[in-house]
């Protein structure tokens, strides 16, 4: 990979990161919307700072994994996500303004 692309990639990454967290009070589910904008935000700073030699061992490793570990993962992770609540918690995200029946 040319590292010269990261930091555009970065550039970006902290641009939609920061809409995102903008934006987030204006969505059904806020806080995912502002968690994923902060880390948006965060990945983008951070990836240059780790340095190129760094960075290029971390995608070559993650390029080496098996087929079925990377699903492993991408579906734990997903599982993981949608167990969690917009506010921390273990309930159900639920949208703004739709009420729980009783």
């Amino acid at each position: 990979m040319e590292f010269r692309w990261l930091y555009s990639v970065s550039g970006i990454r902290v641009l939609v990161g920061s809409i995102l967290v903008v934006a987030a009070s204006s969505t059904g589910f806020p806080g995912f919307v502002r968690a994923f904008g902060v880390t948006l935000i965060v990945a983008g700073i951070s990836i240059p700072l780790l340095g190129e030699e760094r960075v290029d061992r971390m995608a070559e490793w993650w390029l080496r994994q098996l087929d079925w570990m990377l699903r492993a993962w991408r579906l734990s992770s997903g599982l993981w996500s949608l167990s969690r609540g917009s506010d921390g918690s273990n309930k159900p995200m639920q949208p703004k303004g739709v009420r729980e029946f009783e």
